[in-house]
């Protein structure tokens, strides 16, 4: 939901203040409604941060950003390939290079309008690769990829996890190449994946599916275990943990999220 259908123009620069400072919440607000930017921008330590302007791009920067940094404080030891699983617009790598400025991070997006914007989040950051491909349970086919303009953050292969949102109005169909865990693990000369994080809207269990000799292999993972689909599969929530207990030992609950909750899996 657009910010500015809840709060008024100070309302919004309020949130945004206590988010990211007030010189960044000018800024934001300046692009947003003045310049009407098809990019906003904001300053961190590190340099600029970019986010798509769309309707949900306030709501994003003052709810998400602060979760994907508690994701990224949450891990354990040193990293030195990471893999991000439905990177959308580059944050989580982006928080994650911060972090660890040696790791190579493979960013997994395949929504060709989000590439453009991963480039600018992880310019200047290292060494990273960008995969536009699907993560899902079979490689090399062409699958429908719901779009949602009013919020590129729920994009996903399944469209019933689109459709709760109520910006969700006028969702539009790409097609994407798929991918497997298994198959991307196969091709990175690395004996470990340090860290793994899937974030892609109630389709983590066929990414599972599909990762199951690359789990083995994977020191630590960050999923976001959602009742999306919930309607036509009722156990996928039990079949995630299931799969993903059977190979950590122990799990930490990091953020509570809309329809799920981002969880922390580590031996």
């Amino acid at each position: 939901m657009g910010f500015r259908k809840i709060l008024s123009w100070p309302g919004q620069w309020m949130v945004l203040r206590r988010a990211v400072g007030a010189g960044n919440a000018t800024r934001l607000m300046w692009q947003k409604y003045v310049q009407r930017a098809a990019i906003l921008h904001f300053q961190r330590p590190s340099g600029p941060m970019y986010v798509n302007n769309d309707e949900s791009a306030i709501f994003h920067i003052v709810h998400s950003l602060h979760k994907m940094q508690k994701l990224v404080d949450s891990l354990e030891g040193d990293c030195k390939v990471a893999v991000d699983v439905g990177g959308n617009n580059g944050w989580f790598s982006r928080l994650l290079k911060e972090r660890y400025p040696a790791a190579k991070v493979y960013v997994l997006e395949p929504f060709e309008g989000l590439a453009a914007m991963i480039h600018k989040n992880l310019e200047g950051m290292g060494e990273y690769k960008l995969v536009q491909k699907a993560m899902t349970d079979v490689v090399g086919e062409k699958l429908p990829f719901f779009v949602n303009p009013d919020s590129l953050q729920t994009n996903s292969l399944m469209k019933s996890s689109v459709t709760p949102y109520e910006t969700a109005t006028a969702i539009q169909t790409d097609y994407v190449e798929s991918i497997t865990l298994d198959h991307l693990f196969s091709t990175l000369n690395t004996a470990q994946i340090d860290v793994l994080k899937v974030d892609v809207q109630g389709g983590e269990y066929k990414v599972l599916l599909g990762g199951k000799e690359a789990l083995s292999h994977t020191r630590q993972a960050l999923f976001e275990v959602s009742i999306f689909d919930v309607e036509t599969n009722p156990d996928n929530v039990v079949e995630v943990l299931q799969l993903l207990m059977a190979h950590f030992r122990h799990r930490k609950v990091i953020n509570p999220v809309s329809y799920g909750a981002d969880v922390l899996f580590f031996d």
